[in-house]
């Protein structure tokens, strides 16, 4: 699916809250399996703790889960004013894939996945890259609207991937809570949200 993620996420904010649900922004710096939570009475209180953290679980990252499988995978792109493109596109040849996604005003061109990248400072020269590989691979059409003046700024950011396959499950901590894993969905997070929204329902629910 193709979606805009702020819009989405605000629509998905919106529907919490609809049902009761609340928000807090706290930093955690222990491992679920020590005292995670210390001082966050919100943690301390839960019965049910659902960890969506993604790379924050990383072994790397020195995060909730000591997780060797996590890894980054980098991607980064172009944000371009939108110069007539309504459908979106990607092609692959060889081993390279440009894609384009309009999203209302703007329309977004890439792109990359670098695994094992941690960087999220975007690079010049990837960005030369990735508007060579859009205009030799994109319909013209649309690759022809990447210009100077239509380039509105670069972004680039880490997709949440855990190698093998996603980690879903359950176990009982020391504590007697109930911890509830679900990340490592990489770059297709959208895809798969709502199926594994409902698993970790089904999870709760078989206490």
């Amino acid at each position: 699916p193709v979606v805009v993620m702020d819009q989405c996420m605000r629509a998905m904010v919106d529907l919490v809250k609809k049902k009761g649900g609340s928000f807090l922004q706290r930093k955690i710096t222990t491992r679920v399996d020590g005292d995670m939570g210390k001082g966050i009475d919100v943690l301390r209180d839960a019965d049910v703790i659902v960890n969506c953290a993604g790379l924050g679980n990383a072994r790397e990252s020195e995060g909730l889960e000591d997780d060797g499988n996590m890894t980054p995978i980098r991607g980064q792109i172009i944000y371009v004013k939108n110069a007539g493109v309504n459908e979106a596109c990607t092609v692959t040849a060889g081993d390279e894939t440009a894609y384009v996604i309009p999203r209302g005003d703007v329309t977004v061109f890439g792109g990359t996945a670098d695994e094992g990248e941690w960087d999220t400072e975007p690079s010049a020269a990837t960005a030369d890259s990735i508007i060579d590989k859009c205009k030799r691979l994109l319909p013209h059409s649309m690759s022809s609207t990447i210009t100077d003046q239509n380039i509105l700024g670069h972004w680039a950011g880490l997709r949440p991937f855990r190698k093998g396959t996603i980690n879903m499950d359950r176990r009982i901590l020391d504590d007697g809570k109930v911890l509830i894993n679900n990340y490592g969905h990489g770059g297709a997070g959208i895809s798969l949200c709502w199926g594994c929204a409902d698993e970790v329902v089904k999870l709760a629910s078989n206490l």
